[in-house]
């Protein structure tokens, strides 16, 4: 009876535990339970409770849970909260959205959520909206409505830049959604319907770059115009971190684009033209800084076109070095970027070495070759790539860096040679051996068939000819 009792005991203990587990998970155990403050009066609690959604994948939570908590958060916090709130609700939206379960869930609170994103929301979540409504899924009408209701928040006179409105415009523009953007900057509304005379030249320059823009989507370029644009700008953050890059954007498009063995588009004559235009200079300084990233992929069609503009801007600023120092910067990056691909980065101070400017320069580039191709086990190509520029270097002061350069190569060059015989005469004898089994077996065979002991000797003849060589 006690055993029995005990038993018993341990069996309601399991079944306690059980029913406290599952009342934690919610009623589908195969979900892990939200926590929804119940006081919404905490509003510290509720941002917080927010943090949940980064692991809001389908599956992860029961979707009409994350469903109640959306819609608590978009009546309980106000705007000042959702600024805090925003990443993580998109984050989960974002997640579930394309899972069938979760869809009809979020469906009811979407016209909650949008709106509150809408008006306090970063640029980037802003974004992440038009993003989400480019894909005219099911939640499209209601941000789009919630983006559209945003735009159309009143601008005080003088104040676009700081305005609702400049941010909806701004990442519009960001995620190159430019009819977006033209149709919310042409709905603009003034507070008190007391229009300026003029439109502002902060409105006026956002209106400039999305034509140019649009215009570049078509393959038509204005580089002077764009340079214009480009100088024009003040330091504004919008112009700073969105507008000033779009219009740098518009030359990334073309370069992108070209091709410089078979090329559709004059864009030398477009850059030789553009350069000389106020704001070309620095404009196309930027424009080629940024085209370095495209250079470190390994596309030498890239690569060309850089190698095609480079000199001319050399030549424009008057600066010996700008080139090289350009490749070299690539060539660095691309080390540090490409992993095992060595070959890469040395085809970039390749070019580096054929802009040196000095001796000095030539031996900088000529390290960065000879450590990409030794890292690669492309020793011929190292000494090689050494022979050639050793000649090229006149300054005795560099000559014994250069000949340290081409002595290393050499050496793996030697060292390399030696591992090859090593592993050409082990092949070597691996054959042999196989031979020699082989003519072994042949003459078991011919013996227990009765061969001519003439053809007998000449098998035994061929096998101590293999042992010989083995034994070698």
């Amino acid at each position: 009876m006690k055993q029995l009792a005990i038993m018993l005991a341990s069996v309601a203990i399991l079944l306690g535990v059980w029913i406290i587990i599952g009342k934690s998970v919610g009623t589908d155990s195969s979900h892990i339970s939200l926590i929804i403050p119940k006081d919404v009066t905490d509003k510290a609690a509720l941002v917080r409770s927010a943090d949940q959604f980064w692991r809001a994948t389908p599956g992860y939570y029961d979707p009409y849970q994350c469903a109640a908590l959306l819609g608590t958060l978009a009546e309980a916090l106000g705007d000042e909260h959702w600024r805090a709130v925003a990443p993580p609700v998109l984050f989960a939206w974002d997640s579930l959205r394309d899972d069938a379960a979760a869809r009809g869930a979020l469906a009811g609170v979407g016209q909650k959520v949008f709106p509150r994103i809408a008006r306090a929301g970063s640029r980037g979540d802003l974004e992440t909206m038009i993003r989400l409504a480019n894909t005219n899924a099911f939640d499209h009408a209601a941000i789009d409505g919630a983006l559209s209701a945003a735009s159309q928040t009143p601008v005080a006179v003088g104040g676009y830049p700081t305005s609702r409105l400049s941010d909806v415009v701004a990442a519009a523009i960001g995620v190159q959604d430019y009819s977006r953007a033209q149709e919310y900057l042409a709905r603009i509304r003034w507070e008190g319907d007391s229009a300026p005379a003029e439109l502002p030249a902060e409105i006026r320059r956002t209106n400039e770059v999305i034509v140019l823009c649009q215009a570049s989507e078509k393959g038509q370029f204005d580089f002077s115009a764009a340079a214009r644009l480009w100088q024009a700008f003040e330091d504004g953050p919008v112009e700073r971190t969105v507008l000033r890059p779009a219009v740098e954007g518009i030359a990334l498009r073309a370069m992108n684009g070209f091709d410089p063995i078979a090329p559709k588009l004059p864009l030398e004559e477009y850059f030789m033209k553009s350069v000389g235009q106020a704001g070309g200079v620095g404009y196309w300084g930027d424009v080629l800084g940024r085209f370095v990233h495209f250079c470190t992929l390994g596309d030498e069609a890239k690569n060309g076109t850089m190698g095609l503009l480079l000199p001319r801007y050399e030549a424009h600023l008057k600066k010996p070095g700008y080139a090289f120092e350009t490749w070299m910067k690539a060539g660095q990056k691309t080390a540090q970027a490409a992993g095992q691909d060595h070959v890469r980065a040395v085809k970039l101070y390749e070019r580096a070495l054929a802009a040196a400017p000095s001796d000095e320069s030539r031996v900088r580039a000529l390290k960065g070759i000879v450590s990409g191709y030794l890292k690669a086990n492309e020793f011929p190509r190292a000494r090689k790539a050494a022979e050639q520029a050793l000649g090229s270097i006149k300054d005795v002061s560099f000559l014994g860096e250069a000949q340290a350069l081409l002595d290393e190569a050499k050496l793996k060059c030697a060292e390399d040679d030696v591992r090859v015989a090593k592993q050409e005469k082990a092949i070597d004898e691996d054959r042999t051996r196989g031979r020699l089994k082989n003519m072994k077996d042949m003459l078991v065979q011919a013996r227990k068939v009765g061969r001519p002991s003439d053809e007998l000797r000449a098998i035994e003849k061929a096998i101590q000819d293999l042992e010989r060589r083995i034994a070698e």
